[in-house]
């Protein structure tokens, strides 16, 4: 998933992208119904005071994200209440936006409720198992993958964003999955941390073999409903299944949704979507790959770190996409930034997507 973070953690690691990705390559799997409602933003505003927030940084930082010609999207939630949003010139609320890798949260959520309905196995179930149709593909080393591996980016599979060209390479193959088991090992299984787009991909194959569903059919039963979002589209391959690394699109409300969800325990609106045991799992660091950055952690596809004072959970995307969640703050925060296909352009909408919610969004929380 490099290509779609440039910020593998809050203002210390700055990872540009390496490749130009136009969102329309592939054609995506639409579900949900329509929601176009043009009428006015709810007068959400005076909630922030009761919600323990200082109304006039808080209102700042709305402000900024209006004024700062690449936010399109900001959703500031505590305690379960929207208490502040601001979108782009031009840009209404219910605008779909792509959240790039933030996508990869819903793959480890179906993971495991998979994993709670016996779909697979255990984590140590590995591709031979699960890739029967890709069978001619798996040599010994890559039949031996386990969904552990792929979950916490160890897998070693040869990611598709060295180049432009061989991203569109793969978006364009007759078979995506195929693509990448044809490839070499980039390091051996459970050797090399690396954010990957293709071992995202290769548990979206995974789950859709389990399942009998893509990506998208589960998440729509069993995450979207359940949290009330209404539309979505997710990007989906020459087999139908849906990336599991990028290509979801939700509005910026809804995409917050996914953060209290985590911070719930694995509950919504008192309703269990996810087992807690997961919601634990999924989230604790199991890899600390950068010994400068000790407090860096990488969960099942989720990564943790300290935003602002406070210990974090987060996603992150390429060109300033991010969901945050500060637990001991209850707090829950969405961004959707502007697309570049220029890397520098991306960096500085991540960098100034990270700087609201670092200086001005999180530290406008009082008690």
């Amino acid at each position: 998933m490099t290509l779609f973070n440039t910020h593998d953690r809050p203002k210390l690691q700055r990872h540009l992208a390496r490749a130009l990705v136009l969102y329309g390559v592939v054609a995506g799997s639409v579900f949900g119904c329509t929601d176009t409602d043009p009428t006015g933003l709810p007068e959400r505003f005076h909630l922030a005071e009761e919600h323990g927030f200082d109304v006039g940084r808080l209102f700042y930082a709305l402000d900024l994200a209006e004024a700062s010609g690449t936010v399109q999207g900001l959703v500031v939630e505590r305690h379960g209440t929207v208490v502040g949003e601001a979108y782009g010139e031009g840009t209404p609320h219910w605008t779909l936006f792509e959240t790039w890798s933030v996508t990869a949260t819903v793959t480890s959520l179906l993971v495991g409720q998979a994993l709670e309905r016996g779909d697979i196995s255990s984590l140590d179930q590995t591709l031979g198992e699960l890739l029967v149709p890709w069978d001619d593909k798996l040599d010994e080393e890559k039949a031996g993958i386990t969904v552990r591996q792929l979950l916490t980016m160890t897998s070693g599979v040869s990611r598709p964003e060295g180049t432009p060209e061989e991203y569109f390479a793969w978006l364009e193959a007759p078979d995506q999955v195929a693509w990448i088991l044809e490839h070499p090992l980039r390091s051996q299984p459970g050797e090399l941390y690396r954010l990957d787009s293709a071992a995202a991909h290769l548990l979206a194959a995974a789950l859709a073999q389990a399942t009998g569903k893509s990506p998208a059919a589960l998440a729509q039963d069993a995450i979207l409903t359940p949290l009330g979002i209404g539309q979505a589209d997710w990007m989906a391959d020459s087999n139908g299944i849906s990336y599991g690394g990028f290509g979801l699109r939700v509005k910026t409300r809804d995409m917050v949704k996914l953060a209290r969800l985590v911070l719930d325990g694995g509950s919504y609106d008192g309703t269990r979507v996810v087992s807690p045991y997961w919601i634990e799992e999924s989230t604790r660091p199991h890899l600390h790959p950068y010994p400068d950055f000790p407090e860096w952690g990488f969960g099942y596809l989720w990564k943790s770190d300290v935003c602002s004072g406070y210990p974090c959970l987060y996603a992150s995307g390429f060109g300033g996409q991010l969901l945050v969640a500060v637990p001991a703050l209850d707090l829950a925060i969405a961004v959707n930034s502007a697309f570049s296909t220029d890397v520098g352009e991306a960096a500085h909408n991540a960098d100034t997507a990270w700087d609201l919610v670092l200086e001005q969004v999180i530290p406008s929380v009082r008690n």
